[in-house]
C-alpha cells in the first residue's frame, strides 16, 4: 500500500511553468495517488488569485502540498510565498529543481517557507517521503 492511500494530503497545488514538467508530475500524482484533488497553474499569480478566493466560502480548500517550479519568476514566487504567510495556511512548499537549472531564489523573509526540494523530474520515492512527512507532522498535531 502506497504512503498516499492512508495519508491526510488531498489538495495539493502544482505551479510550474514548464508544461513538460508540470504534466509530467500531474500523472505521477494521479497514476499513483488518484484520489487527490490536484490542480496545476503555469504562473503564481493565479494560484494565489485561487487561493485568495477561497476566503469568500465558508468551507474552504487550500493545499496541503505546493510545488513551486525552480524557474517561476523570483517577484513571483517570493509574492506568493509572502502571501501564503499572511494567509496563515499551513501548506507544505516544495520547490522542483532542475540539475541544470537553479534560478529559484526566495527571499530571507520566505526561505521558512520552503520545507525542501525535488529534483526534476519528480519520483515516486519523492513524493512519498514528502507524504509521510505531511502525515507525521499531522499526527504530531492532533496528539499535542
Amino acid at each position: 500500500m502506497n504512503s498516499l492511500q492512508t495519508s491526510n494530503v488531498d489538495h495539493i497545488y502544482i505551479i510550474d511553468n514548464d508544461p513538460v514538467s508540470r504534466y509530467i508530475t500531474e500523472r505521477l500524482i494521479k497514476n499513483e495517488w488518484g484520489r487527490i484533488s490536484l490542480q496545476s497553474f503555469d504562473s503564481c499569480e493565479l494560484a494565489l488569485h485561487v487561493i485568495q478566493l477561497q476566503e469568500q466560502f465558508h468551507q474552504k480548500e487550500y493545499p496541503q502540498l505546493i510545488i513551486l517550479g525552480s524557474e517561476l519568476n523570483e517577484e513571483c514566487s517570493n509574492r506568493f510565498l509572502a502571501a501564503l504567510q499572511q494567509l496563515k495556511l499551513t501548506s507544505l512548499v516544495y520547490v522542483m529543481r532542475d540539475a541544470e537549472i537553479d534560478r529559484f531564489q526566495s527571499g530571507p523573509d520566505n526561505v521558512a517557507m520552503i520545507q525542501g526540494y525535488l529534483s526534476k523530474p519528480v519520483r515516486r520515492r519523492s513524493l512519498s517521503a514528502i507524504f509521510d512527512s505531511y502525515n507525521q507532522r499531522v499526527a504530531g498535531s492532533t496528539s499535542a
